[in-house]
């Protein structure tokens, strides 16, 4: 039984093919939502190709563990060492000291290849803090060496007890789907992050080598290529392209689509000798492209966090001209660190006549070196408090009593009291709870914030925001909220605080700089169906006799005040103001004040308070007030600023 060729230039096209789809869905996320397939395809090449080397050479009786990982490690250690020691003097000289803590704890996963459990135990690879890990690439990494430490041994004992290691391979490969398919609908970021759920992606192309080899897979053939296979190696191409540009969820990889990607990969490996394999995916650009993948995607997200960071209030322009610099340069030093790094390391270690036990010297070299790694991560982990500063800005909430009211209500925070005040909305009403709770109480009210992400908090016709499971969400819990509230006597005043620009608008802050809303409605529409929303429950509540009150937005940053305000000396060449124009801002919200007056013309009881001149003068709306940060994040208060807002809202609230 014939190995295949031990070189195919279309397997590194297909890797450039791979790298570049994640790069773009980095850098532009808008343009290739579904890029982050790319990773997917890196997988099943991944196993295809160490699953050629070990059968190949277990069944030439040249195969041993120590061989392997030796070869692993020459393999792996260069660049990576490199990346993650730039990346530790980047952060050391630009970061704020909080997010070089970080990078510190992910240097150590790099150098543990544990950084996928390190990154489960955390958060979503897509959730807002992302740009804040500049080696939260390393997650891939880590499930790779993983799939290493365990399917070369499981393919000897295969071989020693005379199993049939296409049939241990397959199997393997059904339960980790199966296991992921089972977890992905409550477990998602386990499923995305954990080697017992991604397994199966890198078993594909263990099984397809197999498969090739069982057929006698040998060097492309010299005859004309079948329709079948060119049918294949088009179909996969198709594959792979359809579910980069098609975000299928709400930008969460989800199993089902997963599939895809993977199977494209699949049928363009299967398809050696095809015209798309040597025409489209071997020239020579497009291979050297894939041998430098690997020092590629280790550089480029450092570079396009860290770049995204201390971008500070540039223009979307600008913003876009430093992200295709750091590309660029990313490009560059992957070029330079596969010349001068990786091929003449692993040149070095490779074991010859003249040093037989140079197996041995590298791995021990490489344990020591990944050892001081981890050491180095540590003790940038452990740097002590954050300074006084950061705290300030990150403000997390007070801890308040929490219960569950009704069935349904599984976001309240509750502060108890005989009489309460209902906080209704999504997360703009959700960080005015820290300030609220204590003005509050100084009244003698209690506070209970029912709400989600990106729910209004009143019933609406039609979906202006959101996924349409998301829109169910939260028609469910306003509908369960408003009545087990309104008929409550101790109910006595409702509060409705929003984003309001989500909802007319239809962008956030990233969506706004494309201007691509989330939901295709017309602008007519979305201030039609809140308005109609608002006035259902504003009636309900004045037919009860209750009181109530809306707040207006708070201006909506459009930079990071984390890195306006905290920077180390060599990064304020970037700039440290921190305001917006109040122009921006008034453009903004002119849609939703538009809808907030017609609600005071229908409804005088209507309490409206207007945040804007506590944050904003004429020309400038600022994030800091009276030496205190008053943002925790680009939008959302931090407990200074909820309290400086809170303090002039129960003014209103409670005034005789």
């Amino acid at each position: 039984m014939s190995a295949p060729d031990d070189y195919r230039p279309d397997i590194d096209g297909l890797r450039a093919v791979a790298v570049g789809v994640v790069i773009l869905f980095h850098a532009t996320p808008d343009v290739l939502p579904g890029g982050f397939i790319g990773v997917d395809v890196f997988f099943v090449v991944s196993g295809y190709l160490i699953t050629s080397i070990i059968l190949r050479e277990i069944r030439g009786g040249t195969f041993t563990l120590r061989n392997f990982y030796a070869r692993r490690c020459r393999r792996i250690l260069p660049a990576l060492v490199v990346v993650l020691a730039a990346t530790w003097a980047i952060g050391r000289a630009a970061l704020t000291q909080a997010d070089f803590q970080t990078v510190g704890k992910h240097i150590l996963g790099g150098s543990t290849f544990t950084s996928n459990i390190l990154l489960w135990r955390e958060t979503g690879y897509f959730d807002i803090a992302a740009v804040r890990k500049p080696l939260l690439h390393l997650w891939s990494l880590g499930v790779e060496e993983q799939f290493y430490l365990v399917w070369p041994p499981l393919a000897m004992l295969a071989v020693v007890r005379r199993w049939h290691p296409l049939w241990l391979s397959s199997i393997l490969l059904a339960g980790s789907l199966a296991l992921a398919i089972a977890l992905s609908p409550a477990h998602g970021d386990a499923t995305f992050y954990l080697l017992p759920m991604r397994m199966w992606e890198l078993l594909v192309g263990a099984v397809l080598v197999q498969l090739e080899w069982r057929a006698g897979g040998g060097p492309a053939p010299r005859r004309p290529n079948s329709v079948w296979r060119e049918a294949r190696a088009v179909v996969g191409l198709l594959l792979i392209g359809a579910v980069c540009f098609f975000d299928p969820g709400t930008g969460r990889a989800r199993i089902g689509w997963l599939v895809a990607p993977v199977l494209g990969a699949a049928l363009v490996i299967s398809a050696r000798g095809a015209w798309v394999n040597r025409r489209l995916l071997a020239p020579r650009a497009v291979v050297l492209m894939g041998l430098i993948s690997y020092p590629l995607y280790l550089w480029h997200w450092p570079l396009l966090s860290v770049v995204t960071l201390l971008a500070g209030q540039t223009t979307m322009q600008q913003l876009g001209l430093l992200k295709a610099g750091a590309v660029l340069l990313a490009f560059v030093l992957a070029a330079l660190t596969w010349r001068w790094v990786e091929l003449p390391l692993r040149r070095l270690a490779t074991p010859t006549a003249a040093r037989p036990r140079r197996t041995e010297q590298v791995l021990v070299f490489s344990a020591c070196v990944l050892i001081a790694m981890s050491v180095v991560g540590v003790r940038t982990w452990d740097r002590g408090r954050r300074p006084p500063e950061v705290d300030t800005i990150a403000g997390d909430e007070p801890l308040l009593d929490t219960t569950a009211l009704f069935p349904g209500a599984d976001h309240p925070r509750m502060s108890s009291a005989d009489s309460v005040v209902v906080l209704l909305g999504d997360s703009h009403a959700n960080h005015l709870v820290p300030g609220l709770v204590p003005e509050a109480r100084k009244h003698k009210f209690g506070v209970t914030y029912i709400g989600l992400p990106g729910c209004p908090g009143v019933p609406l016709s039609t979906s202006i925001w959101g996924a349409p499971d998301m829109f169910e969400q939260c028609q469910s819990l306003t509908d369960a909220t408003l009545s087990h509230f309104v008929p409550d006597p101790t109910a006595k005043i409702f509060v409705f605080a929003v984003r309001g620009g989500l909802y007319t608008v239809g962008t956030d802050s990233a969506d706004t700089k494309t201007g691509k809303p989330r939901v295709e409605v017309s602008l007519e529409t979305r201030q039609r169906v809140l308005f109609e929303g608002y006035t259902k429950v504003m009636s309900q509540l004045e037919r009860a006799g209750k009181r109530f009150a809306l707040v207006q937005d708070v201006p909506e940053l459009g930079f990071d005040p984390y890195y306006c305000e905290a920077r180390f000396a060599t990064a304020k060449f970037m700039g440290n103001e921190c305001s917006i124009a109040r122009e921006t801002v008034d453009d903004r919200q002119r849609d939703y004040r538009r809808v907030v007056t017609r609600l005071q013309q229908d409804h005088p009881q209507l309490l409206v308070f207007d945040p804007l001149p506590l944050f904003c003068d004429s020309r400038w709306c600022y994030a800091k007030r009276n030496g205190m940060m008053m943002y925790r994040d680009t939008t959302h208060l931090s407990a200074a600023g909820s309290a400086l807002l809170a303090e002039g809202l129960v003014k209103i609230l409670f005034r005789p």
